[in-house]
């Protein structure tokens, strides 16, 4: 009986039976059969097949009949770049666990009952022209990874001028009580765009919000208790930064042109990355920002005292036009050279700065 079928880059395949009946059929692959425009009806269910991979084929659509896949655990549908829609029935399917929808350009929704998928654990659909999801995706309590990353509305040319496109709106995501990872990098988000309640979200480790167009961020970021790392890098409205969680470790703000204040993260014990290069507002209090970076450097070195652990990586990017007054060694020119005192080389050296 056959269980595993391979059609992967069958480029000049075109179309399958009108319809099939693979009762032991386990995993199929249709990956790059670029000439394939149409899935075809499943007869009853097929309850072995667990991976399907379409990703890179022709399919504007999936038929209805996709529900009687009753055991599938992951549907791979990346880079269809002519689907323009899913049926309603594919959130019947309840042991599916990941759904990859990233880079069909064309998708612009989800079906509205998507949160009746209650085992999905990855939903990544980013690269669509998705801008609104349905509120039910906050009833996806399992999920652990959601990618957004350059999701908005498809810019339209006009006399060779480009309109703004739509950005990304978020519903409630509070239901999400297992994400870790989410990522809406990319997606024209402005001010209001994320839900005010994002901060509850009690197992988010990761937010990536990189190239969006907010002046300020929800102050309920700060309610995220097992955020670790937070990535702004190109948000170049943004003026200020929340309070951030406690169990921040990395922060990654590079070119946030706008970016003023930072508040004290000299508090942030767990902190071992910070980057804010090129965020040349701040040089317009490089006291403070040389004195913050001061504080950052004597944090770091308590916590690597603290931990004995010498081999962590820990580092400060920040913006300046002169060496602080704290590098005691200072010269012009490509080299330096230092008097080092005897022994200095032990176990427990720390490095240099």
């Amino acid at each position: 009986k056959l269980s595993f079928l391979n059609l992967r880059d069958c480029e000049s395949l075109k179309s399958f039976p009108s319809s099939i009946q693979l009762p032991s059929l386990d995993i199929l692959i249709l990956s790059g059969c670029l000439k394939l425009k149409k899935f075809p009806e499943i007869i009853g269910n097929i309850e072995c097949l667990e991976e399907l991979c379409a990703d890179g084929t022709a399919m504007k659509e999936l038929p209805s009949s996709i529900e009687h896949l009753t055991s599938l655990l992951s549907i791979n549908l990346s880079n269809c770049k002519s689907l323009t829609s899913l049926p309603e029935t594919i959130c019947h399917l309840k042991c599916l666990k990941t759904l990859i929808l990233s880079g069909c350009s064309k998708l612009d929704n989800l079906p509205e009952n998507l949160g009746d998928m209650e085992c999905l654990e990855e939903l990544h659909v980013d690269g669509t022209a998705i801008t609104e999801p349905p509120s039910s995706i906050g009833h996806l309590k399992n999920l652990k990874i959601l990618s957004f990353r350059g999701c908005k509305e498809i810019a339209h040319w006009y006399d060779c001028i480009c309109w703004n496109s739509k950005g990304l709106m978020l519903p409630s995501l509070s239901g999400l009580g297992l994400l870790k990872e989410l990522d809406l990098s990319g997606c024209n988000m402005f001010d209001g765009a994320l839900p005010n309640d994002i901060g509850n979200l009690p197992s988010l480790e990761e937010l990536i919000l990189s190239g969006n167009n907010f002046v300020k961020l929800p102050e309920s970021i700060n309610g995220l208790s097992r955020l670790e790392v937070l990535v702004l890098e190109g948000c170049k409205n943004l003026e200020a930064l929340p309070k951030l969680p406690s169990n921040i470790a990395q922060l990654h703000a590079d070119e946030c042109q706008s970016l003023k204040s930072v508040g004290d993260l000299s508090t942030k014990d767990k902190l071992v990355i910070v980057s804010f290069t090129n965020c040349s507002k701040l040089l317009q209090n490089e006291h403070s920002c040389e004195n913050m970076t001061d504080m950052l450097l004597q944090c770091m070195l308590q916590a690597v005292q603290a931990s004995l652990d010498f081999h962590k990586k820990y580092s400060v990017f920040v913006p300046g036009t002169e060496i602080p007054q704290w590098f005691s060694h200072q010269k012009l020119g490509h080299s330096i050279s230092i008097q080092l005192p005897p022994h200095w080389f032990r176990k427990n050296l720390m490095g240099f700065a």
